[in-house]
């Protein structure tokens, strides 16, 4: 049994606002439905480092995305609110800590 019940009760509610904050983030099946998304015209994503995707949280939408390589920013991790930066690495890179690096897993 815990010693202190009020720490146990306000560890309790961190818990159960953390599941609803975490939970809150995912996108329910229908969402791309009501979305309205900006057209994004092909002849704009041109170019042997570009591809046109889908992205956002939900990836509703066509973005157009910068295909970086080694050692090149990629974005930084997930932050709430902030849809993720529209850079992908090369084949065979991972981002990691905002850099495209060899994936090792391989």
């Amino acid at each position: 049994m815990l010693k202190n019940p009020p720490n146990a009760f306000l560890l309790l509610c961190l818990l159960y606002i953390h599941y609803h904050e975490a939970n809150g983030i995912a996108c329910p099946r229908d969402i791309c439905n009501q979305v309205r998304c900006q057209a994004t015209e092909e002849n704009l994503c041109l170019g042997p480092d570009k591809v046109l995707m889908k992205g956002g949280f939900c990836r509703c939408c066509n973005v157009c995305y910068s295909i970086v390589g080694p050692g090149e920013f990629c974005g930084f991790p997930f932050l709430l609110g902030v849809p993720p930066p529209p850079i992908l690495c090369k084949e065979g890179l991972v981002c990691q800590a905002g850099t495209c690096k060899e994936d090792k897993s391989e």
